[in-house]
């Protein structure tokens, strides 16, 4: 017997019950302190240059002293160059140098360069393609904390070829509840992870949808906000 459509209002209240937490903010370019989730060692802030200069549109003097710390090991930069490399800043665009930025950064625990490491991997910009990949930094990410990536990963256990596979919708629930979970009320994100997961669910059994949710409840007590 399939589920009925949940409701918004259901999930809410079961959102509201594992905690709802602010969703970080969108990371700058020129971000002068590490990731707000565990933040690694090397991610100290950058010289007063580096953000005076991206701040006034002067990109090639700010493109070279991110990458003077970005060489040096610190995440910040490695991050901010990635970023300057995807939006061609202060040199010519290159995704394949953005992706490398980020996976250095990513390596010592930034989680937004895991996340946007996670989203070249997805779609194939500047990395080969690879959705296992994609799919192990968007866990990364959520592990520190990144708001956005139980969402991503959610959508990628979505695929047609995994309709009629339990696991898969299990993990795409799983991961939907978590985001529904800890994206801030006012983010429209959080209502297509809303409508994304009542999708999802509808094509579940009550037995698959309790072990979702509770698959959600003891990754989220796992890595408390």
């Amino acid at each position: 017997m399939k589920r009925t459509r949940i409701s918004a209002a259901l999930i809410a209240t079961v959102a509201a019950l594992a905690g709802c937490a602010t969703e970080p903010a969108e990371a700058p370019p020129v971000q002068t302190t590490g990731s707000t989730a565990a933040a690694p060692q090397s991610a100290l802030p950058l010289s007063a240059a580096a953000l005076a200069a991206y701040e006034r549109g002067d990109h090639e003097t700010a493109f070279r002293e991110y990458s003077a710390f970005a060489e040096a090991g610190n995440a910040t930069a490695q991050y901010g160059l990635g970023l300057m490399y995807a939006r061609g800043e202060g040199a010519a665009r290159d995704d394949a140098a953005a992706a490398g930025w980020y996976a250095k950064a990513a390596a010592q625990g930034f989680a937004e360069a895991q996340f946007n490491l996670a989203g070249a991997f997805e779609k194939g910009r500047g990395v080969a393609l690879n959705t296992a990949e994609a799919a192990r930094w968007y866990r990364e990410a959520a592990e520190q904390g990144h708001a956005k990536a139980p969402y991503n990963l959610g959508l990628m256990y979505m695929v047609p070829e995994g309709r009629d596979r339990p696991e898969y919708r299990l993990q795409a629930a799983m991961w939907l509840h978590v985001a529904v979970a800890r994206l801030a009320a006012a983010d429209p994100l959080r209502r297509q992870a809303l409508e994304s997961f009542d999708a999802v669910t509808a094509e579940m059994t009550v037995v698959e949808f309790t072990e979702a949710e509770r698959l959600a409840r003891e990754w989220m007590n796992q890595h408390p906000q």
